[in-house]
């Protein structure tokens, strides 16, 4: 039966000639309360026989008690003879409702609505890294299937990247080893030891200071031993701003320099133009919770929020693509209509 249908459906299509669209429309009777926006508030399906469509294109059940009634050809009309169903009439698209994907845009054909196909049934082209789930299209609709292989890998060797319960998730490994020697503290950092703990540290250095193995003289109160404040700078863990420093090694930003009207260099206040790695940056002068500055590709990053193209894949910040499931670079939707770039035209565009 819906064979039969869908032949004489297409037919009428072929004379306003829809058949050549390059996906074409999804008008299969069966699809109609998913698909189509074809249907008013009318009953089930007609039980009747099926009518046979005329030169001018109007199509009846000779019986019915139902009356979904189903888009044709421009002149169609469609109706069981008891049935309520009205096929939903449209001026532009905008008057068919629902949401544009890219693996289907609503579309007004001869007054009435319908729903073309971008893309073919499967995955689609277009996929959002490490958020563990696929995105599908069924039938020009978009849906997203849980994927626990889609893990999000943040480029940090003290973090375990799975996927529970349909979202990433990067748990800290607190005490597992990292990078030659180092060890994993509890905020996922890699650090030559892990306070109180001195398994890391040899006897020239044994004594752990903010994940730093140092001398004894630097737990001593004293400014000696070649530190460049008391207990820090040299040979011990760096020195907090404000306090002396000879080398940006000896500060914690990295940042070592003479404020204006002292004679003494001091360790300085990260900035996000300061030429340093520092206060949580991803990389030099970028990315990270406290610089506006995105980075951009092949930088370092965390977050997707860290680059300026929205996409960080192992670490690192990836240059946009048609393909990313981000709106970026000249793209006027999500991987849509940046054609310098060969993306596809945009849903509705």
């Amino acid at each position: 039966m819906r064979h039969a249908r869908l032949g004489w459906i297409l037919a009428g299509l072929g004379a306003i000639g829809l058949a050549s669209w390059a996906q074409g429309c999804l008008f299969a009777p069966d699809d109609c309360a998913d698909l189509l926006k074809c249907t008013g508030a009318g009953g089930s399906l007609g039980t009747g026989s099926t009518g046979v469509s005329s030169s001018s294109g109007s199509v009846s059940g000779s019986g019915g008690s139902g009356g979904d009634a189903v888009t044709s050809a421009s002149s169609a009309s469609a109706s069981g003879s008891t049935g309520t169903g009205a096929v939903t009439s449209c001026t532009t698209a905008a008057d068919c409702g629902g949401t544009n994907t890219l693996c289907g845009d609503y579309t007004c054909i001869s007054g009435h609505c319908a729903l073309h196909q971008a893309q073919p049934d499967g995955n689609s082209y277009s996929q959002l890294y490490g958020d563990c789930h696929v995105a599908k299209c069924q039938k020009a609709k978009l849906v997203s299937e849980e994927n626990k292989t889609d893990v999000y890998d943040d480029g940090n060797p003290c973090t375990d990247d799975t996927c529970i319960n349909g979202a990433p998730v990067n748990t800290i490994k607190a005490g597992l080893p990292c990078g030659t020697t180092g060890v994993c503290n509890g905020q996922g950092a890699c650090v030559e030891c892990i306070n109180g703990n001195t398994g890391n540290c040899g006897s020239s250095n044994p004594v752990c200071l903010d994940g730093h193995c140092s001398p004894v003289a630097c737990n001593d109160g004293l400014q000696d031993n070649g530190e460049s404040d008391k207990d820090c700078g040299g040979s011990c863990a760096p020195c907090d701003d404000g306090k002396y420093c000879e080398l940006p090694s000896d500060c914690v930003s990295g940042v070592c320099m003479k404020p204006s009207g002292e004679n003494k260099l001091k360790c300085t206040v990260p900035s996000c133009s300061d030429g340093v790695k520092n206060d949580l940056e991803t990389d030099t002068d970028c990315g990270g919770p406290n610089c506006a500055t995105k980075c951009q590709p092949v930088k370092k990053c965390s977050v997707g929020s860290d680059c300026n193209s929205g996409v960080c894949q192992s670490g690192i910040c990836q240059a946009p693509t048609c393909a990313d499931g981000v709106k970026n670079g000249a793209e006027t939707g999500i991987d849509c209509g940046d054609a310098t770039q060969g993306c596809p035209k945009c849903p509705g565009g």
